[in-house]
């Protein structure tokens, strides 16, 4: 039961980009532009409890932007915003942190 309990949490984790890594050379990147594909979804449904009506419901998903880096032996990823994301170049080292003197 706890196992079922702890997996909305690990999904939460894994869609939300969370990755070990913060910092590092980048080794390449990536961009994946926005879409918007349709799910369907019951709004009604029978005596029996199967669907009678469906919608068909808009998603839309935003477009992302990604540096893949390699700090030592880590490797990982970071979603970073468009600006990051144009001004930096494969081979650069970044922080996603950096100190604030």
């Amino acid at each position: 039961m706890k196992k079922l309990f702890a997996l909305p949490f690990v999904l939460i984790l894994l869609l939300t980009g969370c990755s070990s890594i913060d910092q590092g050379y980048i080794t390449s990147k990536d961009y994946s532009p926005s879409y918007m594909y349709y799910r369907q979804t019951c709004v009604s449904y029978n005596e029996n409890g199967g669907c009678r009506q469906y919608i068909q419901q808009p998603i839309y998903v935003p477009e992302n932007f990604r540096f893949n880096l390699e700090q030592g032996e880590k490797t990982g990823w970071v979603n970073v915003p468009e600006h990051e994301y144009s001004s930096y170049e494969v081979g650069d080292y970044y922080n996603q942190h950096p100190r604030r003197s």
